[in-house]
């Protein structure tokens, strides 16, 4: 079975790839979780075909992390710069990097935007679920405050600041969803 994103999954894997919740991946080696962990926000009816494929996560990433430069990005990715051309292009084009003249010099860099920077909240979630579930401690990867030096945690929060846990939460049907579309006419 083959992923949008890429990745050669192992044949007992059935199509299509399913998991009921975490239960169902965790006898699997510790990249196949991972793997299937990202593979659920496809599944979930999130598609990622909006941003593009996985590389373009890794590009938000290191946005996240500061880097801005068409140089910075080649340098961490290893990608081939006609191919992160097309996925920065991409990326700007839905709007989650904007393009901005440079500090110094002629050339442009490249930031986040509003949406962009929301996008990458769900990628630290996923690093801080991965980080919890999918290493030993010892292993653990730890997301600091810069100033203070203090661990991070996500959470969900209604407006008004109140905490709300995962069963607490109710998804409604998409407009979609509710809505009859027009019927073709003949």
């Amino acid at each position: 079975m083959k992923l949008d994103h890429g990745f050669k999954l192992k044949s007992h894997w059935r199509e299509p790839m399913l998991p009921t919740g975490i239960d169902a991946i965790a006898g699997l080696p510790r990249t196949e979780q991972a793997l299937c962990a990202l593979s659920l926000l496809e599944f979930g009816g999130w598609g990622l075909e909006h941003i593009g494929e996985w590389w373009s996560l890794l590009i938000v990433r290191d946005a996240l992390m500061g880097k801005r430069r068409f140089g910075e990005f080649q340098q961490s990715l290893g990608a081939a710069r006609n191919i992160l051309a097309v996925r920065l292009k991409k990326l700007v084009a839905c709007g989650i990097l904007e393009k901005i003249p440079a500090a110094y010099g002629a050339r442009r860099e490249y930031v986040l935007t509003d949406k962009g920077r929301e996008l990458g909240m769900v990628l630290l979630a996923l690093r801080l679920w991965g980080a919890k579930w999918l290493f030993e401690p010892s292993a653990r990867e730890r997301l600091t405050d810069r100033l203070t030096g203090e661990e991070v945690g996500l959470e969900l929060r209604t407006k008004d600041g109140r905490r709300v846990r995962p069963t607490d939460i109710a998804l409604f049907p998409k407009l979609s969803q509710r809505v009859k579309a027009p019927t073709a006419k003949a």
